[in-house]
């Protein structure tokens, strides 16, 4: 038999005399959803759940892309993770930058863009 109880925010599902978050249990079903190329249903479960699974399938790869300025390989693997808004601002501003710099706009425009 299982019991669930409620702690505020969070739901812990006791079953088998051991207990599980069911934050945990959305990222288990998160996790196998991405790993069966099922990436809709998981992006409607996250939005539903409110639970971000915010992994990589390649760590090192993730972060050789970052390093070398491969934004259109980092950018959509971001988008799918649950950030906190400083961090993307800062994320976006390293992609963006570059671009906006060799476009040869005047200064004033170009500080107007970053006050923004």
């Amino acid at each position: 038999m299982a019991a669930a109880s409620d702690a505020g925010d969070s739901v812990t599902l006791n079953t088998l005399g051991f207990e599980v978050e069911a934050g945990d249990v959305v990222k288990l079903v998160l996790q196998f959803l991405h790993e069966q190329g099922l990436s809709n249903t998981a992006g409607e479960l996250q939005r539903e759940t409110g639970v971000a699974l915010n992994t990589v399938d390649n760590r090192d790869h993730f972060a050789a892309d970052i390093r070398h300025g491969r934004w259109e390989a980092v950018l959509p693997v971001v988008s799918r993770m649950k950030l906190p808004p400083s961090l993307l601002i800062s994320l976006y501003e390293q992609a963006v930058l570059p671009v906006v710099s060799r476009m040869k706009l005047p200064p004033s425009l170009l500080i107007s863009l970053y006050e923004q």
